[in-house]
């Protein structure tokens, strides 16, 4: 496990203190940089074949990994599978807005494959705080100077589709996002 912290704040290390007896996390620390640097930095020091990305505001369930591999088992063609989210139980207005308009563009990018929130399917675009990729296509895609990036995710995924790779979408593979 890798946690990038991106500005220094101590939240990777606060992350990483219930697993420090193992040695199974690493946390790697750079100057703000952005998403898309931070993404980078962890994928270019991982030593696995797949990538799982999740933000500092979401918790995965227990079970979460094995239905990221149920799914890269049924869809082996898949260069890139995403996941869903779901609200946190305390969510102010803005944080409900946001969470609908993620919703509501998931399903309107996704639209020309008939994909949307709530059904599996072949995806043009995923949520960013929630999605695995094997970890060439990744990088390739990724490829470049990311420090500017915001929509890093959405750059991705279109440079996927330019590659003509194909991203799943497993709704399944949730997590909680803490909209606040």
């Amino acid at each position: 496990i890798i946690v990038v912290e991106d500005g220094g704040r101590g939240a990777a290390r606060r992350a990483r203190a219930p697993f420090l007896d193992t040695g199974r996390v690493r946390c790697l620390v750079q100057k703000r940089g952005g998403w898309g640097q931070a993404r980078r930095l962890g994928a270019e020091e991982c030593r696995g074949d797949t990538l799982a990305f999740i933000d500092d505001d979401c918790v995965a369930p227990p079970g979460w990994l094995a239905c990221y591999a149920r799914a890269f088992a049924a869809h082996p063609e898949a260069s890139g599978i995403g996941g869903g989210l779901r609200p946190g139980s305390r969510m102010n207005v803005a944080g409900r807005k946001q969470y609908l308009g993620h919703r509501a563009r998931f399903d309107r990018l996704n639209q020309p494959m008939g994909a949307r929130v709530d059904q599996a399917g072949w995806v043009l675009f995923t949520f960013g705080g929630n999605r695995t990729f094997r970890r060439g296509a990744w990088l390739e895609a990724q490829r470049g100077n990311s420090a500017s990036w915001y929509y890093d995710d959405y750059v991705v995924d279109l440079r996927l589709r330019e590659a003509g790779a194909h991203v799943y979408y497993e709704p399944a593979a949730w997590v909680t996002h803490h909209y606040v």
